[in-house]
């Protein structure tokens, strides 16, 4: 397979799954932020800061094979943080 089959296959992979998670999420924030339910910004910024929130306590352990698994109260315990820090952040009143 050569070098540019692969670059191809990456950029696929990316705008079919990725992008339009990314894609959903920033029209999300956008119909929340012209509902006044979240501050004026840039809502494919806010999106990224979210999944950013969302993966920062355990993307890098997954990825080192530190963390094995993603039981439920990690995962409510993840986004009760990520949602707290992103409303301080995006809130209407920043809370």
């Amino acid at each position: 397979m050569d070098s540019g089959r692969v670059v191809e296959i990456g950029k696929l992979f990316f705008e079919r799954g990725p992008a339009l998670g990314m894609k959903y999420s920033e029209d999300y924030f956008a119909a929340a932020i012209e509902a006044g339910r979240l501050r004026s910004a840039d809502p494919r910024i806010a999106a990224m800061h979210f999944r950013g929130l969302l993966e920062s306590e355990v993307y890098e352990p997954w990825l080192l094979n530190i963390l094995h698994e993603l039981p439920p109260d990690l995962i409510h315990d993840v986004v009760d943080h990520a949602v707290d820090v992103f409303m301080r952040a995006y809130g209407p009143n920043g809370n």
